[in-house]
């Protein structure tokens, strides 16, 4: 090789890999499910930040051109990792649906940390065009619609409301724009909404139906948005803009509706101590995941709050103290939908507890204070206080790999023999380290004799690449060399089989760790984040995208739909669950080899439900 071009070449792996790393450590991310769909299907944006703080950082969504939000889930995931390092990671997952036909780009999303701002890259979606004229259509108009005087121009008009006209701060207020067409000249359109200054606003779904009148039938559509005033005072929505399309007798005509006003009243002056801003109607309800807990063990206190109003921007639960425990703010989530116009939902906060003495404790109620707009008045919900049952610490948990099963439990009654290969197992896992040294260095040396880089760069890189991890792998050989004695030992010390019937020797199984879980377990040291890259790996080829973005109710109806039964949908989002959460709590005494196993097990059963290894396991 030319030794001009050597600088050249290493400059070049120098770019990538400081590309690759950068783009690796973007703190926000954001995917779509598809890039193309009907005018009445809906697409699903998902935003995720990561910060290493406690700040949950929100990102802006710019102002979308032809695509209105109908829906969105919030999971905000708050971890402290044994360093004291806290990390947060929210998941935005936006529903939305498309307002016109044609092109259209979800601008990039952008989050601001530590007064530096990050940004995504645009996202193209393609609305494939509607038919003419519309399909007849059945939805009855909503109770009480009160039909305006220009409907008896027979011509095309649009108008504006919002109910209630004078709410409070934080009240819920629907905006509505209707657009009355004659059926007969019906024409696509493109609808412009306004800035909503002052307001929290989400959109609601498109809604179409058809008015009658003595001479003439009209199909009207109705653009409604949910807003959430921030201030007092009187508030001016500028109208937006509806654009109809040109057909072949008419030009294309913007149409606004009026300006409306909005007369924001503030809350009642002198509001309870405890009181943080929350608007609505709520009811709250708690419990504890295990009742029963062993010391220094990690349980979960679960808390939701259901109702309706703004759960977006509801505060945080005041939290009593509790005596001889730690508590750790690991999660919320939030889920909304929308019935008869209004915003409901329920917001979940998990609090991981560890104890550090065994009892009987009572946790007090967990509080939150909010104004009713409907009474006026400001309520306080609390929960029901919660007895908790503190044990001794469970001794004689697996804490290595050998405790992973290797062989098929035997039934009851039947005698156990030892088998031909015992020790094998520990004495192949030291050779396997061995060849693993050397494998390495026959790379280094491959690659150096394929003129990819100088032989003496391979020397010195090999050999630094070895000295660095001199301390891992002499611990690894050390380790297994230890386990291939110890079980040597105990074939020699076996006892001798019982007299009986002659029986078929039980076979060993051919694999005894999935292999994606091996993967990952070289991959890591630390047993909950192996379960957790194990079954991120294997569900992500499974579903042919990235779940790691994905709420985990995302994950579950996305596995459903799969076709995978309920039972196990659960079983696997509890793992990755347990382990999120294990990860950054105290150390276990089982280290996480519960969870490796339960891992274990659910990759196999992945396997037989989807037909993905069965095959390959039957043939081993």
């Amino acid at each position: 090789m030319n030794r001009k071009l050597l600088p050249t070449i290493l400059l070049l792996f120098s770019l990538l890999a400081t590309a690759a790393g950068t783009a690796q450590t973007s703190p926000i991310q954001a995917t779509v499910d598809r890039t193309t769909i009907a005018p009445d299907e809906t697409v699903t944006l998902t935003v995720v930040v990561v910060d290493d703080s406690a700040q949950q950082p929100r990102p802006l969504l710019p102002r979308l051109d032809g695509l209105a939000v109908v829906d969105l889930d919030i999971a905000t995931d708050v971890n402290l990792d044994s360093a004291g390092q806290i990390h947060t990671r929210v998941t935005y997952t936006y529903l939305l649906q498309p307002r016109r036909a044609g092109a259209l780009t979800i601008p990039p999303v952008s989050v601001t940390i530590d007064g530096q701002t990050y940004k995504t890259a645009p996202i193209a979606i393609q609305v494939t065009e509607g038919g003419g004229q519309p399909a007849p259509d059945t939805t009855e108009p909503p109770p009480g619609l009160v039909l305006p005087p220009a409907i008896d121009s027979g011509e095309v008009f649009v108008e504006a409301r919002v109910e209630p006209s004078a709410p409070f701060v934080g009240q819920q207020v629907v905006y509505t724009v209707r657009l009355f067409q004659p059926r007969q000249a019906y024409r696509d359109f493109q609808y412009f909404p306004p800035e909503f200054t002052g307001f929290d606003p989400l959109d609601l779904p498109m809604r179409q139906y058809n008015v009658d009148t003595a001479d003439r039938s009209y199909l009207v559509t109705e653009l409604k948005t949910i807003l959430f005033p921030h201030q007092p005072g009187d508030i001016t929505i500028t109208p937006g803009q509806v654009a109809l399309a040109p057909d072949a007798t008419s030009a294309p005509v913007a149409l606004s509706p009026e300006a409306v006003t909005v007369r924001v009243q503030p809350l009642p002056g002198n509001p309870p101590p405890d009181f943080s801003g929350a608007v609505g109607q709520y009811s709250i309800k708690a419990w504890f995941d295990p009742p029963t807990v062993e010391v220094n063990r990690p349980a979960t206190l679960y808390v939701a709050v259901t109702g309706t109003g703004n759960l977006r921007a509801l505060p945080e639960l005041n939290w009593p103290e509790l005596a001889d425990w730690t508590a750790y703010n690991s999660l919320t989530s939030l889920t909304t939908t929308t019935q008869n116009d209004t915003l409901t939902g329920r917001r979940m906060y998990e609090r991981v507890m560890v104890p550090s003495r065994i009892g009987e404790f009572v946790l007090p109620p967990v509080s939150l204070v909010y104004f009713d707009p409907q009474t006026g008045h400001y309520e306080t919900i609390r929960t029901d206080s919660l007895t908790i049952q503190v044990e001794p610490a469970v001794s004689g948990v697996p804490t290595s790999i050998a405790a992973l099963p290797t062989a098929t439990p035997l039934p009851a009654g039947v005698p156990a023999r030892p088998t031909a290969d015992v020790g094998l197992s520990a004495w192949a896992e030291l050779l396997g380290y061995l060849f693993g040294v050397v494998g390495t260095a026959a790379r280094w040396l491959f690659i150096g004799l394929c003129g990819l880089l100088p032989l003496a760069a391979v020397v010195v890189v090999g050999g630094r690449w070895l000295w660095q991890n001199r301390h891992l792998w002499l611990t690894r050989i050390q380790t297994a060399f230890r386990e291939a004695l110890a079980e040597a030992r105990r074939a020699e010390t076996a006892p001798a089989p019982v007299d009986g019937p002659a029986e078929e020797p039980l076979a060993h199984p051919a694999q005894t760790i999935h292999p994606v879980l091996a993967g990952a377990m070289h991959r890591s040291a630390d047993n909950y984040k192996a379960v957790i890259l194990a079954l991120n790996t294997y569900l992500s080829d499974l579903l042919e995208t990235p779940v790691n973005g994905l709420t985990r109710r995302e994950l579950a109806l996305r596995l459903l739909r799969r076709g995978l039964e309920e039972s196990l949908v659960s079983r696997v989002v509890a793992c990755l669950e347990q382990s999120e959460l294990a990860r950054y709590g105290p150390l276990a005494d089982d280290a996480g080899w519960d969870l490796m196993v339960e891992a274990d097990d659910l990759l196999f059963e992945l396997d037989r439900a989807t037909g993905g290894q069965e095959e390959e396991r039957s043939s081993s």
